[in-house]
């Protein structure tokens, strides 16, 4: 157990999250969210959920044990060698109000900023997923629920930027408009997809997972259907 039973170091959560963002799920990273704004009025359920969250949940317990052992490495800056404690019982004597909120809004703004971050790379993997299910074999909008195990809620929004972008069209789309999708006109773009049409990838869709050109550090170890959908 990293934490002492009553009380943590504001600047030692701080500075897990900023160095260990991929630890924690997106679940977790929201339960943390939800107590920021009673933390900072210093409820004290607020301080004993947040002790027993870090205290039960094994991948919150390493990242705090791990910013701890960085702070006695030394491998901390100046700024955050300070400890910022948020006590169940605190009566507020001796603690620098000020410093507490600023504490807190910035795991607030850390916090926001990985879930942005996981947010953009799950989406780039359903595209990804799309793209490569598509490539397989030739599947109607909702057939892609079971195909990646995705939710169609999920899945639809992501479908429709695709389908708006010309990475993919109809399974019956003349050869000319999969190979130029460009020559599409704005008006089809913006149509809903068909739900009972098969569907196949254009050129542009092939050529996202399949690039004729890859960077030089990726040319041995990246295969080309890890190429990034953008």
């Amino acid at each position: 157990m990293s934490v002492f039973r009553d009380q943590i170091d504001l600047n030692l959560l701080l500075d897990g999250l900023e160095t260990y963002p991929d630890r924690l799920s997106p679940h977790l990273l929201q339960q943390l969210k939800s107590l920021l704004p009673a933390l900072q009025q210093q409820d004290s359920q607020a301080t004993r959920e947040l002790l027993s969250l870090i205290q039960d949940v094994r991948e919150l317990d390493q990242l705090y044990e791990q910013a701890l052992r960085d702070r006695r490495s030394g491998y901390l800056s100046q700024e955050r060698l300070k400890s910022i404690p948020l006590a169940i019982h605190s009566t507020g004597q001796g603690v620098d109000l000020p410093e507490l909120q600023g504490a807190i809004q910035q795991i607030r703004q850390t916090l926001d900023s990985i879930c942005t971050r996981q947010q953009a790379i799950a989406l780039s993997q359903t595209k990804q997923a799309i793209l490569q299910a598509l490539d397989r074999s030739r599947l109607r909008p909702k057939d892609l629920v079971h195909t990646i195990g995705q939710p169609w809620e999920q899945i639809q929004p992501i479908l429709e930027s695709l389908w708006q972008a010309g990475y993919i069209d109809r399974l019956q789309a003349s050869p000319l408009y999969t190979i130029f999708p460009s020559l599409r006109s704005p008006d089809y773009r913006q149509r809903s997809i068909p739900t009972q049409t098969f569907l196949t990838l254009t050129s542009k869709g092939y050529f996202a997972l399949h690039p004729l050109f890859k960077k030089a550090n990726n040319t041995q170890n990246t295969p080309s259907s890890e190429a990034t959908v953008r």
